[in-house]
């Protein structure tokens, strides 16, 4: 069975986990994650379960997918 590419295993992927805040005054902000090819963006207050999978499996078509352990970073 072949695995799907995952936008997760690309070196073009971000992430920002988002801070919590420290109280209701200061309530921080929501995770963050985009393609830096620019071929996606999620934020973690608007994306549905559906339009996360979707987003992450572009890369099954993506000319521009990069293994992350081509680029030194997963070992």
């Amino acid at each position: 069975m072949d695995v799907p590419k995952t936008c997760i295993l690309c070196g073009h992927m971000a992430f920002d986990p988002g801070d919590p805040g420290y109280s209701e005054m200061t309530p921080g902000y929501a995770w963050f994650s985009h393609c830096l090819k620019g071929h996606w963006e999620m934020r973690g207050y608007d994306v549905t379960m559906d339009e996360y999978r979707s987003n992450l499996l572009r890369a099954n078509q993506c000319k521009d997918f990069e293994p992350v352990e081509s680029l030194g970073k997963f070992k």
